[in-house]
Formats: structure tokens, sequence, C-alpha cells
């Protein structure tokens, strides 16, 4: 059966070669430990701050610190250069999307999202009751699920915008793009699964840590089939999905 399923999984691998080196892909490993290393201090550092007595919207504005001006701003310290001579798309292999193919983008990130939702959602579930099983008792929630419980209106606006925008495009670039061409470019065995699992573990759950394997790896499928522009898309459908799911447990709570 596992044979069977590699050799499907290879034969849809092979209608979608990998994209061509970017330019500037040399830069691209110093970048992604400089990402890391401001990711590890930030976090750091906010753990040491009680922000706890802090309004929840500017407590989930602190959370987005670590990746979004450590990881960022730390890749960005060593990509000023190719950064001058490529600009921004050439950095991110961007290139524009053809009027010819917009309608496939948006079919495609629905098949995908058809996939990844009730995928992610059924690992956890299975997780979760492995875990009971097993004794476990330690189920921590996402920041998001936290500081939601206690929020006022200026809490949701925010959350949407991380969600839907902020998250998506820090996290892509770092992991589907810095982190897998960097591992590509050392070559480092099985890239997109050791991508896929520090992505899981740096979101530091642990019954959800196999559902965030699949999800990076989803990811790095659209990355492949699609472009970067398309795993950023995916991760902002998947996490406006659960962003509402979020919103809907707090009503039906609530009640």
């Amino acid at each position: 059966m596992l044979a069977r399923l590699r050799e499907k999984i290879q034969q849809l691998l092979s209608r979608f070669p990998e994209g061509p080196d970017c330019p500037c892909e040399p830069s691209f490993p110093a970048a992604l430990l400089a990402a890391l290393f401001g990711i590890i201090i930030l976090s750091t550092l906010l753990r040491l701050v009680d922000s706890s007595a802090l309004p929840a919207w500017l407590q989930l504005l602190l959370g987005q610190l670590p990746f979004t001006l450590g990881g960022l701003g730390g890749a960005w310290l060593c990509l000023r250069q190719p950064l001058r001579e490529f600009g921004w798309r050439g950095v991110l292999c961007w290139s524009p999307l053809p009027p010819a193919e917009r309608e496939q983008f948006w079919r495609r990130n629905l098949r995908l999202t058809a996939i990844l939702i009730p995928g992610s959602i059924g690992i956890s579930l299975l997780t979760a009751a492995l875990l009971q099983y097993a004794g476990w008792e330690y189920f921590p929630e996402q920041s998001i699920e936290t500081l939601s419980k206690n929020a006022r209106w200026p809490f949701w606006p925010l959350a949407f915008v991380c969600s839907a925008v902020i998250a998506p495009v820090a996290e892509e670039i770092l992991f589907r793009h810095l982190m897998f061409r960097s591992l590509r470019l050392t070559r480092i065995p099985a890239a997109a699964l050791l991508t896929a699992c520090v992505f899981s573990l740096l979101h530091a759950l642990p019954q959800a840590m196999p559902a965030f394997i699949f999800v990076g790896l989803m990811l790095q499928l659209a990355c492949r089939i699609g472009s970067l522009r398309q795993a950023m898309l995916l991760h902002a459908s998947y996490n406006l999905i659960m962003f509402w799911l979020l919103i809907l447990r707090n009503i039906v709570t609530a009640d």
C-alpha cells in the first residue's frame, strides 16, 4: 500500500517539475540562518515579558513579531544586496500570473483546500485521541484561541488580517521559499519533509504536530505545482476557514 502511494505521489510530482533556481539562491542559507536566529531571539525576549495584562489585540500583535520582525527582518539583513540587484520579484521568483492561468489558479486552490481542511482536521482528531489513550493530558491552545475568549472588537479585525495576510505571507516566504530552497541547495535529502517538520515544531502544539506536518507538505505541493503565490493563497484559505470555525465555536460556547 505504501509503495503504491509513493508511486502515485511520484507520478503526480513528475507532472510538475521543480521551478528554476533563483539567481540569488546562494544567499538563501545565510538568510535562513539569520531568520531562524531572529525568530529565536524575539520569541525568547517575548517570553521574558509578562504581557497578560495587555489587551488581547496587543498580545496578538506581539505574537506576530517573531516571524515578521525577527524572521523576515533577519532574512532582509542578508538579502539587501540581492534585493538591490534583482528586486523583490527576483528574490521571491515572483513572475506575473498570465491571464489565461488565473482561472486554473483559483480552481487549483479549491481542490487543494478540499483536501487540506478535512485531512488536517482528521489527523488532529486522531492524534488527540491517541494521545488521550496514552495518558497525555497537556493539550495547549493556539494563542489566537486563548486570546479570543475574552477579546473585544479591535481583536477580531486584527486577527483576520493576521490570519489572511501576515501569517501566510511571512511563513511561506520563510518556509516554502527560503528554507526549502536552502535545504535543496545544500542537497539535504527530504527537504520538503524536513521543512514541514520545522514548520510544525515552531507552532509548538504537541497534539497538532502531525497535522501541521501534513499542512506543510500540502503547502509545499502547492508551491511546486503552482508557485509561491499558490502556497500563500492556500495558506490564507486554510487560516481563514479555521478562523471562521473559531468564531463559530466561540458563538456556540457562549450560548
